[in-house]
């Protein structure tokens, strides 16, 4: 996944994530830069098994995305942001047509865990 911000580049790895930024000398540190953008990666890996339908592949970058975002909340945020998250399951009734059941179940999961983390951005936004 790779993150543009506004600026000079510089790239670098955080959160599992490689940022491009711009004009910033320093790693993002905003909770809600950062969970948009593990959002926004959520996305790519339900877009990127719907082009392929390699379930092998979605399988194993489902489970590398929910450590990335677990370690994310539990050290940005609290314990209530990670268990919200990962109590979050999409709706077993919708599957792309053509695609394995496995990983339909990885998609439905990934759905779900992403609209927790837009409700969790809602609230922070509010808050500030």
């Amino acid at each position: 996944m790779v993150v543009i911000l506004l600026g000079w580049r510089r790239r670098w790895t955080y959160y599992g994530l490689t940022w491009w930024a711009i004009g910033r000398s320093e790693r993002p540190t905003n909770p809600v830069e950062l969970i948009a953008a593990l959002a926004d990666e959520g996305t790519a890996i339900q877009e990127a098994w719907i082009r392929t339908n390699d379930t092998p592949t979605l399988t194993k970058q489902h489970s590398e995305w929910i450590t990335r975002v677990v370690g994310l909340l539990r050290r940005k945020l609290d314990t209530s942001y990670e268990i919200q998250f990962k109590n979050a399951h999409g709706s077993a009734m919708i599957c792309p047509e053509g695609h394995s059941i496995e990983g339909c179940g990885y998609w439905q999961d990934i759905n779900g865990k992403r609209d927790a983390l837009m409700a969790i951005l809602s609230e922070l936004r509010q808050r500030q």
